[in-house]
């Protein structure tokens, strides 16, 4: 009856010839409506199965997927790769659904409430952009539908916190199980709380990821390396010492004895220093360096200056188009040198603002401390001597962003620097015996450091096992990187036996044959992380 009075043909009926225009809207609309219940049920019974696909695929509970909306547990993130089954909706660059689009004014409040619990709960904002559960939670939500009510504080801090320290517990298992083949990385690292406390934090990095495992209140063993080695000895012991590979700790003096220590009780373990706290060592040793330290100390004054005056600041603001200069912060001496990088790009800025009609309008120009900062700026000394500065500490700088980033990277330590060390020769090449002198002067404190404390035979055995760096140099290595490799096999393989069989293999590497001279494997060579390159 309904398409009879609409006039659309088909359907076992015929158009109704004495209808009229007002009845034939109404029947048009009871069409539509239908239509529409009946494409929302489909939709909503099809994201409800593909809701319990991805339940049973993820293999959580529907008690927790209601509570935390825990995802997958994949090893590529620190929490779990999050896979969501409203991809195509909800991802990057995706399609909007049509209901999306006509609830447009519904979508915008919705957005508001969120934002509003965010602002009165003084959260970051970034939570929406590095949160992996973040799009997940609001997916969840939307498959419930309305009436969704939202979990108690009781449900929270009870069942729910519950059920995620369950997954937790079983992600933590998947590291385990990839001990046995890969081995893992034990790393500590102290900090003091506010009450004065030293606590120690435990953590096991594997090719799986990292994870921390525990912390510790040693505030009765920080300063005795004795005891701090009795610490460490034992949380080796409940990881299990035929897993362990090597034990990164800070460059404290307590710190080194204590690893010398357990290196002596375990013969297959390697004590490796913190690799971004000895850069930055490296980087306070060249800042004392007399014309160093005078570059610096001349440098600190500008933006010290310029911060601690508001009209100054605004003034800089309108000529530097509201870019910021870098100010020295306490924890990493690196600050210095990032400091006088942003000094040396903004200084054509700069020198505007000091000659400018308001500068010389305003008071502070008749200052004494504003005319030094002046006459500062348009010394042609001080900015040869910031230029030099930089360019000696930015292979540095370089280096210390490599090894203090996610990534593993301690088949690439060893070249990161060699290279940076030829970089400050290069720039002081041909600048006669006064450059020599000084890039000879930077090397010794590079070197001091290197040998004296970072460079560790793992070291030389991970860049002769990086095909990135090994097929390039044809293995013409030095004889350094060979007794790295074998000290290595040595002490992490005891069985003669086995050292002879990986020593068979060591030859097919350097032969690139088998798999290594597969077509995708040395097309990657450079491509991949030497851990996934050899998982090929």
């Amino acid at each position: 009856m309904k398409y009879h009075l609409a006039r659309i043909s088909g359907f076992d009926v015929g158009p109704c010839g004495n209808v009229s225009p007002e009845i034939m809207r109404v029947a048009h609309d009871a069409i539509n409506a239908k239509d529409k219940k009946k494409e929302e049920s489909a939709t909503k019974k099809a994201e409800l199965a593909a809701f319990k696909v991805y339940q049973s695929s993820a293999g959580i509970s529907s008690h927790a997927t209601e509570g935390s909306g825990r995802g997958s547990t994949a090893a590529d993130s620190p929490v779990g790769k999050i896979p969501s089954y409203f991809a195509p909706r909800t991802g990057p660059g995706a399609q909007p659904s049509i209901k999306s689009v006509v609830k447009k004014r519904e979508q915008q409040e919705a957005s508001r409430l969120m934002g509003r619990c965010l602002f009165w709960s003084d959260l970051p904002l970034t939570i929406t952009r590095n949160n992996p559960f973040w799009q997940p939670m609001c997916d969840a939500i939307a498959v419930v539908g309305p009436g969704f009510k939202a979990p108690s504080y009781e449900e929270l801090r009870g069942p729910i916190l519950q059920a995620e320290k369950k997954d937790i517990n079983a992600r933590l298992g998947e590291f385990k199980e990839s001990w046995e083949s890969s081995g893992c990385t034990v790393m500590s690292d102290g900090w003091t709380d506010g009450k004065g406390r030293t606590l120690l934090n435990f953590l096991v990095h594997c090719p799986k990821g990292s994870m921390f495992i525990k912390s510790v209140d040693a505030s009765a063993h920080v300063k005795d390396a004795a005891l701090l080695c009795e610490l460490l000895h034992g949380f080796i012991e409940e990881i299990g010492a035929q897993h362990v590979v090597q034990i990164v700790t800070d460059n404290a003096a307590n710190y080194v004895a204590a690893g010398r220590m357990l290196m002596e009780r375990h013969e297959t373990v390697f004590w490796t220093p913190c690799a971004a706290h000895c850069i930055d060592l490296m980087l306070e040793d060249v800042g004392k360096i007399p014309f160093v330290k005078e570059v610096i100390d001349q440098a600190k004054s500008i933006p010290k200056y310029i911060y601690n005056h508001a009209f100054v600041l605004n003034l800089m603001r309108t000529y530097t188009n509201d870019r910021e200069l870098r100010r020295l912060a306490v924890t990493r001496f690196a600050t210095h040198f990032l400091t006088l990088q942003s000094l040396l790009q903004c200084q054509y800025e700069l020198k505007q603002m000091f000659v400018s009609g308001e500068w010389r309008d305003c008071r502070y120009s008749r200052r004494e401390d504003g005319r030094a900062i002046a006459r500062l700026l348009y010394s042609d000394s001080f900015w040869e001597g910031v230029e030099e500065v930089c360019s000696i500490a930015e292979p540095l700088v370089k280096v210390l962003r490599l090894v203090d980033g996610d990534k593993p990277v301690m088949g690439y330590l060893y070249e990161a620097m060699d290279k940076a060390k030829e970089s400050i020769r290069a720039y002081y090449e041909g600048k006669g015996t006064p450059g020599f002198n000084r890039q000879m002067m930077i090397w010794d404190l590079i070197d001091s450091r290197w040998t004296g404390m970072l460079h560790r035979p793992i070291h030389a055995a991970a860049l002769f096992l990086n095909p990135a760096f090994s097929y390039k140099c044809n293995f013409d290595f030095d004889d350094e990187v060979m007794d790295g490799l074998f000290t290595c096999l040595r002490r992490m393989v005891p069985d003669a036996n086995i050292r002879d069989q990986i020593n068979r293999e060591i030859e097919m590497y350097r032969q690139c044959a088998g798999l290594f001279g597969f077509e995708d494997a040395v097309r990657l060579r450079t491509r991949l992380m030497p851990r996934k390159s050899l998982d090929l």
